[in-house]
């Protein structure tokens, strides 16, 4: 599945987009109970080397963690003020304190490339990540007032099947 994220990625880096990677090290902590330091080493040993060997330019690519980018962290707690319960519930069918974690700062990390500059963001995701793309534009348009931001769009990836066989995300 990631490999057609990177495939993305590359095409539109060849055409002078600015790359973002982020290491959703938050996230994998609040939703799957990985650490912080495993999230780390599995991005510097696997992922990151494995998105340059796809073509990334690494010159062109910024990666950046989320534990570590306060700027990401502060937007999804401001956004996390704007969200009702019951909306949340509505688009992810429940409302644990993790996934509200994970969503609020997923928005952050889609939007935080407009903090530098107001810019079209095209984000590669699954069919099955939908939810967090409304969730975004939906925040994106409560704080246009207050950051000017460009409502993001999305493209989406058919799943695929993973080396074993399984269906898996893409």
């Amino acid at each position: 599945g990631n490999k057609m994220v990177v495939e993305n990625l590359r095409y539109f880096q060849e055409h002078g987009a600015e790359t973002y990677i982020l290491v959703a090290d938050l996230e994998a902590a609040a939703a799957r109970g990985v650490t912080l330091e495993e999230a780390r080493r599995r991005a510097m040993e696997f992922h990151i080397p494995a998105y340059i060997a796809l073509g990334l330019d690494p010159k062109k690519t910024i990666v950046y963690f989320q534990s570590e980018n306060k700027e990401v962290m502060n937007l999804g707690y401001e956004f996390s003020k704007r969200i009702t319960l019951n909306e949340f519930q509505a688009i992810y069918g429940n409302a644990d304190p993790g996934r509200i974690m994970s969503a609020v700062t997923q928005a952050g990390d889609i939007l935080f490339p407009q903090l530098a500059k107001r810019m079209p963001g095209i984000i590669p995701v699954g069919i099955d990540q939908d939810p967090h793309i409304r969730l975004t534009r939906d925040i994106a348009t409560r704080f246009k007032t207050k950051y000017g931001f460009i409502l993001p769009s999305s493209i989406y990836h058919k799943f695929t099947p993973s080396l074993d066989g399984e269906l898996k995300m893409s």
